[in-house]
């Protein structure tokens, strides 16, 4: 069967085993497309609340189409992953770790945005304090999801185990 028409039907299927011939084809139409369709939409979003000229729609443009792009591409990711990682024996959570990691930095960073939106005076020594180490904060948040989902693709990428393991038995 297709690995693309396979990835689709299996799209709630969290059970069992997929080899990298079954999991990269699915993966990278679903990643091509995804990045088209965000930016697309995300443009027209983003344009939109840029013609109205208020500077907290537009971050809440921004960030409510990134939130609901991600949550979208997660979705059709995450029992593909899952079945990748089952491959490996590795547990299908281990794909949770960036996920955990992203959403805690874009919240880092919607609060750092509602800081600059308010009314408090920049300049002020506790302002700009706040806002120094809530950047520091997001950038290392930023730097352990990268590493987080560098080893979780290093994961996907590795060969497979042979043999039956306790998600079942080898893939065809």
């Amino acid at each position: 069967m297709n690995p693309i028409v396979r990835g689709f039907k299996k799209l709630a299927d969290f059970k069992g085993r997929d080899r990298r011939s079954q999991f990269w084809p699915y993966t990278g139409v679903v990643c091509a497309v995804w990045f088209v369709v965000q930016g697309m939409f995300g443009n027209l979003v983003m344009f939109t609340a840029m013609a109205s000229g208020d500077e907290a729609n537009f971050v809440i443009a921004f960030i409510g189409t990134m939130v609901a792009g991600v949550l979208l591409l997660v979705c059709l990711l995450a029992a593909a992953v899952s079945r990748r990682l089952h491959d490996r024996g590795l547990s299908g959570l281990w794909a949770l770790i960036p996920v955990g990691l992203l959403v805690a930095v874009m919240s880092g960073f919607m609060l750092l945005f509602q800081l600059l939106i308010q009314d408090a005076p920049m300049g002020d020594s506790s302002t700009d304090m706040s806002f120094e180490f809530g950047m520091l904060g997001v950038m290392l948040g930023n730097l352990l999801y990268m590493a987080s989902l560098a080893t979780l693709i290093v994961f996907l990428c590795l060969k497979g185990k042979a043999g039956p393991n306790r998600y079942g038995p080898e893939p065809a």
